[in-house]
């Protein structure tokens, strides 16, 4: 036979000592279970579903608006570096113009102050040499061997002076092809960096 459940409901103290008032409770089996009742299910109307579907719909836009909008600033990004990489290439390529067009003026000035300094030499040249070829005649008979001898060393003057000119042209032109390759270098290297650089944007998105 199972013992009974006890509680101890209260005690007093006396002066024998301890008084105590024990309750004797029903057995466990007597006992009554306790039934929670189930939450009664709540009817979903139509238009509830329709807000859900609603609100889930609007989730949606908001969140594709999100994505659109990243990748609209992410386009305006690289729209804004490739303005600005064409703005710097463009400023480049003016510059590198101007500097050569500079350049091939000051050589255009000095060739043509060369050249003008060479004409003059040989216009008193040519006229040193008129002067010579008028007195022939008279230098002739006293002063021949003396006469040939001068005109001998203006005419190799001459030469050397002509001979000077044609190296220098030459050096000119020379230089002249050397600035149009590195020119050419530029641009090919402008055109490399331009499609190295597009590549990496590309990339990076």
């Amino acid at each position: 036979m199972r013992k009974s459940d006890t509680d101890l409901k209260s005690f007093t103290e006396a002066k024998g000592g301890l008084k105590f008032d024990v309750v004797i409770s029903d057995s466990p089996s007597k006992r009554t279970k306790k039934v929670i009742p189930s939450p009664n299910k709540k009817d979903v109307s139509l238009s509830e579903i329709e807000d859900k579907l609603e609100a889930a719909e609007q989730r949606r836009l908001s969140q594709l608006f999100k994505e659109q909008n990243m990748r609209s600033r992410r386009l305006n990004r690289v729209i804004e570096v490739q303005k600005n990489k064409n703005s710097f290439i463009k400023r480049f390529k003016t510059k590198a113009m101007e500097s050569y067009d500079k350049k091939m003026r000051a050589t255009g000035r000095n060739r043509e102050a060369y050249l003008k300094s060479i004409q003059k030499k040989n216009r008193d040249l040519l006229m040193r040499v008129n002067e010579i070829k008028n007195t022939t005649l008279f230098l002739r008979e006293k002063h021949f061997d003396t006469f040939c001898r001068k005109f001998e060393t203006a005419e190799n003057t001459r030469q050397a002076q002509f001979s000077s000119l044609d190296e220098h042209l030459n050096k000119q032109d020379r230089c002249i092809e050397r600035l149009q390759t590195q020119i050419q270098e530029v641009t090919a290297l402008l055109q490399r960096f331009t499609v190295n650089s597009t590549n990496k944007l590309t990339d990076r998105i």
